[in-house]
């Protein structure tokens, strides 16, 4: 174990310094701990293999044919001591080498997403070690590895959905604006419990397999106590799962619902609208006030509708709320403010003619496909984006179309606002 530890910390802090993994992180505690928690497919294998390692000495030593002192799961705990420590080792690191990514991040780790991976590791961890008292370690160490592992990556990537929910606690989760359904952090627990018992039985059983229990019911032969244990935790497995079946199996592809509102932190500049940020991006607020202040104040002259609220949370389909996208990086600075804010009119003008079966069918030619990103380009350079900072967000397809665009008359190009506001309000 004092070998393999070493290697779960730095496999962890290995995959979790993955470009695809690290750039899901912003700050957000909630969603960072559960990028963190992706550590559990290369360090809950490790361990479960070394904890049948362990119970496979203690099997070889016959410890469990003496007359011991203290009783079985005693042993195991003491055995399992070392291996939970390093398999907590690499949680830490894993939660410390996301911390690196996030930059400021107010906050610690998500309490509940964090104790749920720690129950599902103890959970596989006595699994493993209940399989190294049944089976010579020769064979229990790699069937376990290799168990172990398919049982962490295989179910996220496959059919049902909700199966890939189980192996551990929502390891996709989750944008700034939203946090996971409880059912979706709770499951993997429960069937951590329900392992954990089974694993106990077996131990305990294994440890005293002759020991004298209550006298049976009429009819029914006189059980042990470790043999009852038997009988009652495969039971508890059964409840187990059927429990965390039932909290998953209808949570969809994405088990998250919004986050409260009431954590927003805002801030209004004199004229400008209300801006409203998450508390992780509290820091960027002034800026994000300030520069908003002045594209909506630009915006306003041009004769564009501008909104009273601009939130990080979902604004809902109301014009007079548009939606805003921060990042803790310094380097997103006034234009990224402005250029995410645009984009929100074309957005809601769409969600809202989904919803409404009324709604004209979306123009499907090449000048149709072209209007939404064509309005929010010109939306970005009337508040005040740089053309090309526009053109490169949006494409440079547009740079010609653009340069002619601006050269019309503001009434000229007002009109095609509105035009273009009202075309891109369809369904798909």
């Amino acid at each position: 174990m004092v070998l393999v530890a070493p290697v779960q910390v730095v496999l962890a802090v290995l995959l979790l310094r993955k470009p695809a993994v690290a750039g899901q992180v912003d700050g957000y505690w909630t969603g960072a701990t559960a990028v963190a928690m992706w550590a559990l497919i290369v360090v809950a294998p490790l361990g479960a293999a070394c904890a049948a390692w362990e119970a496979g000495r203690i099997r070889q030593a016959g410890w469990a044919g003496w007359t011991p002192a203290r009783g079985g799961l005693h042993v195991a705990a003491r055995a399992l001591g070392p291996v939970l420590a390093g398999g907590l080792s690499a949680l830490v690191a894993a939660l410390l080498t996301v911390r690196w990514e996030m930059g400021a991040a107010p906050g610690g780790p998500d309490p509940l997403i964090l104790g749920a991976a720690v129950l599902v590791l103890i959970g596989q961890l006595a699994v493993g070690y209940a399989v190294g008292l049944l089976v010579r370690p020769v064979v229990a160490v790699p069937v376990v590895l290799v168990a172990d592992y398919l049982w962490n990556v295989y179910p996220p990537a496959g059919d049902p959905l909700w199966l890939r929910l189980l192996p551990g606690p929502v390891r996709d989760c989750c944008d700034s604006g939203s946090v996971p359904l409880p059912g979706a952090v709770a499951a993997p627990a429960l069937l951590a419990l329900g392992l954990l018992a089974v694993a106990g039985a077996v131990v305990v059983h294994r440890w005293h397999p002759a020991r004298s229990g209550p006298p049976g019911l009429p009819g029914l032969p006189r059980l042990s106590g470790p043999a009852l244990g038997m009988v009652v935790a495969p039971l508890l497995l059964a409840a187990a799962a059927a429990g965390s079946v039932g909290l998953v199996r209808d949570l969809g592809l994405d088990p998250y619902r919004a986050r409260s509102a009431a954590e927003l932190v805002c801030r209004q500049e004199p004229g400008g609208p209300e801006v409203c940020v998450w508390p992780e991006h509290a820091g960027r607020l002034p800026t994000a006030s300030a520069a908003l202040a002045g594209a909506s104040a630009r915006l306003a002259a041009a004769g564009v509708p501008v909104p009273k609220v601009i939130t990080e949370a979902d604004p809902g389909g109301g014009a007079d709320r548009w939606q805003v996208f921060l990042r803790v990086d310094p380097a997103f600075g006034a234009q990224q403010m402005v250029l995410s804010v645009v984009a929100s009119p074309a957005g809601q003008a769409r969600e809202r003619a989904e919803a409404d079966p009324a709604a004209p069918v979306c123009d499907r030619s090449p000048e149709g496909r072209a209007l939404p990103e064509r309005l929010r380009a010109w939306l970005a350079v009337t508040a005040g984006v740089d053309r090309a900072a526009a053109v490169a967000n949006h494409g440079p397809e547009l740079e010609s179309w653009l340069a002619a665009q601006l050269t019309l008359p503001s009434a000229e190009q007002l009109r095609w606002y509105r035009e273009a506001s009202a075309a891109v309000g369809c369904r798909r």
